[in-house]
């Protein structure tokens, strides 16, 4: 059996705009192209720029902030606290007003049920159960 532990609280439940230029979000031209994956995100961004045109992005943090730097799209609204946890809080332009995932920054850990060690590890960098969110299989 495995047993899936949640890791550590988010310290930065924000989500950030990553441009080439450090525009904020007020400042783009109208047809700007902005790039998210999440509905929320493009539902808030468009409710806030109607003018501008909201492109899905996939892929990990670094390959979205490529696209940005490649000049593919002129923006992407990313999770802060995956910039933070890559050194790339640099990039941030803005920090945005959104509503975020209640787990968004949340990391997991799976291990095998019983190890001991690894718990103790992972309770020293502040794990928790994320209020019951445990999963045996």
């Amino acid at each position: 059996m495995r047993h899936a532990e949640l890791v550590g609280k988010s310290d930065a439940e924000l989500t950030a705009l990553v441009e080439r230029e450090f525009h904020q979000m007020l400042g783009f031209p109208a047809g700007s192209r902005i790039g998210t994956s999440s509905p929320l995100r493009r539902r808030e961004l468009l409710a806030l720029r109607p003018d501008i045109e909201v492109v899905g992005i996939r892929g990990c943090i670094e390959d979205r902030v490529a696209q940005v730097r490649r000049g593919d799209i002129d923006a992407a609204i990313v999770a802060t606290c995956a910039l933070k946890r890559l050194g790339l809080e640099a990039g941030i332009a803005e920090v945005l007003p959104f509503e975020t995932h209640p787990m968004q920054g949340r990391l997991a850990v799976t291990a095998r049920k019983g190890r001991d060690d690894l718990k103790a590890m992972f309770s020293a960098v502040g794990a928790s159960d994320g209020g019951g969110m445990k999963r045996e299989e």
